[in-house]
């Protein structure tokens, strides 16, 4: 209390009459008076909080900060950990790849060499295959001309007596015949079937080439009719009278015109188209053997 200003103030007594008339006529303001100290010391204590809570703000901020940077100091370091080990992997990879590619290219060079083994394997095969092909041949013509000699050729007690048609083969001109005559219905057959006979007896249905043949053929054609005869190798391929051989009739040996799925049969009265599929006999025709 010594060091604080002391202030002084007037204080003037008056009467009770002054004082009702002066209250009558003026308004009274009343005012506390304060003593200095209850004016300035809250603002003093006001400002020491304020400072207080800055400096607690301020180390509050610190605090935080700090916390960041280690925060930050540990994520560096995790990504420079996981740096190193994504160098690593790519190293490591690096490595198996080129260890791939060393055995990519071993692996192509073995494949080149097998593919040149193949081909030498397959030209040896190939040549095999030729020669296995000439030996057979050389067999079956050993056989065929065996079967010839025993087909053409008749035994007798001292000498052979060769024919140019072999055994149950009718010759006429250049050419040998066989007329299937079976007098069984159930062993007739439709053209097709009686081509393939003939196939087999290495031969074909027969291939009128002159008016003499085609006489031959109708003198053979026994126990025929317009309705019942024997394949010839005439048949219609689009719009025209084709042979087995390949050659189309000449216009005068049949006056009929083609129709498709018709063939020819031979009888004794001339020739008659006739449905392919139908069942008659037939007379197969190759090549006499010259002697």
């Amino acid at each position: 209390m010594a060091e604080d200003e002391l202030q002084y103030a007037s204080v003037v007594f008056k009467s009770n009459k002054q004082v009702r008339q002066k209250a009558e006529n003026e308004e009274v303001i009343y005012a506390d008076v304060k003593r200095p100290e209850q004016t300035t010391k809250p603002a003093a204590d006001t400002t020491l909080t304020t400072l207080f809570q800055e400096t607690e703000k301020s180390q509050t901020t610190q605090t935080s900060l700090l916390a960041d940077n280690h925060k930050l100091t540990v994520l560096n370091i995790n990504l420079r950990s996981d740096i190193n080990n994504l160098t690593w992997a790519c190293n490591l990879l690096e490595s198996k790849l080129s260890n791939m590619t060393a055995e990519i290219q071993i692996l192509t060079m073995d494949n080149l060499e097998l593919m040149r083994l193949k081909q030498n394997l397959e030209k040896e095969k190939e040549n095999l295959t030729e020669e296995l092909i000439r030996t057979q041949s050389s067999e079956v013509n050993v056989s065929r001309a065996q079967w010839s000699i025993e087909a053409y050729c008749s035994e007798a007690t001292y000498w052979r007596r060769c024919e140019n048609c072999q055994k149950g083969w009718k010759s006429h001109g250049s050419s040998c015949y066989v007329i299937v005559n079976n007098h069984e219905l159930s062993e007739w057959r439709s053209w097709n079937e009686a081509q393939d006979d003939c196939k087999r007896k290495s031969s074909d249905l027969v291939v009128i080439e002159s008016i003499e043949e085609k006489n031959f053929v109708q003198e053979h054609s026994w126990e025929s009719s317009k309705k019942q005869g024997y394949w010839i190798g005439v048949r219609a391929i689009a719009g025209k009278w084709m042979r087995v051989d390949g050659s189309e009739l000449p216009p005068d040996f049949l006056k009929a015109s083609p129709v498709e799925g018709q063939c020819v049969i031979s009888h004794s009265g001339g020739w008659t188209p006739v449905s392919c599929d139908e069942r008659n006999r037939w007379t197969c025709e190759k090549k006499a053997l010259s002697i």
